[in-house]
């Protein structure tokens, strides 16, 4: 059985392989860069944490804050106290 491919045909199949190769490759090189930026259960993890106490971030930077202010009262009071002296 001898089939005759015509020259059209055998220009469509290697575009047809070419095209198949490129998409893997592709989709191979976007799934390694995928997983090293970060998986999606770490950003489902991240929502879960947000979803239970929304204002931690703000709560943080207040924390932060006072934490600054008591370490600067009693330098603000000696102060005062050398002046009055």
């Amino acid at each position: 059985m001898s089939s005759n491919i015509s020259t059209l045909g055998w220009i469509l199949i290697i575009g047809l392989v070419v095209f198949i190769v490129v998409l893997n490759l592709g989709l191979f090189i976007a799934t390694k860069q995928k997983i090293e930026k970060d998986h999606w259960i770490n950003k489902l993890t991240n929502a879960g944490q947000v979803l239970r106490n929304p204002l931690k971030k703000e709560n943080d930077r207040y924390k932060e804050l006072s934490d600054q202010v008591a370490k600067l009262k009693p330098l603000m009071n000696n102060n005062n106290e050398n002046k009055q002296k």
